[in-house]
Formats: structure tokens, C-alpha cells, sequence
């Protein structure tokens, strides 16, 4: 499963670790995925470690000038168990 969480760059741009490249703004990627306050490094712990799966990811794309988007890729397939492994 693969969910993508897109926002402007422009929205509370004051809060995102911004950069400049080759004369361009861009989101410095490294320190938004550090960073606490962003949420993010406790999603990627979330979806690799509690959902016990290192396969699952999380990336940032910032290839678009106007927007970045949070991608979430989850393996589903051991997600699932059975009422009575739950229970337990």
C-alpha cells in the first residue's frame, strides 16, 4: 500500500528546513525526516518497527518547486492475523 501526503511549500514555510540550491528553495530532505516536529521520524519508526517489516519505507519528494509530498509504502500482506494471534 502506498500513500502519498502532498502539501505546499508555501504553507508554514517558516516551519520547514529550508534551503537554497543553485538559486532555487528547496526543502533540505535530511532534516525534515530528523527533525521532531515534523512527525515524520516517528512515522518512519512507526511503519518499519512497530509494524515490525523493514521493507516499509517512508521518502520526500520535493521535485516539484510548488509542493513536497510523503510517500508511505507499507508491505499489507503480514499485517493481518487471525482473531486468535490477536487475542492473545
Amino acid at each position: 500500500m502506498v500513500c502519498s501526503f502532498i502539501n505546499d511549500k508555501n504553507n508554514d514555510s517558516e516551519k520547514l528546513p529550508l534551503e537554497t540550491k543553485n538559486g532555487q528553495l528547496i526543502i533540505n530532505t535530511t532534516k525534515l525526516i530528523s527533525e521532531n516536529k515534523s512527525g515524520i521520524s516517528k512515522a518512519v519508526k512507526i511503519v518499519k518497527y512497530d509494524l515490525d517489516n523493514e521493507n516499509n519505507h517512508i521518502m520526500v519528494d520535493t521535485e516539484n518547486t510548488e509542493q513536497f509530498a510523503i510517500i508511505v509504502a507499507i508491505e499489507i500482506k503480514n499485517l493481518i492475523q487471525n482473531e486468535e494471534n490477536i487475542n492473545r
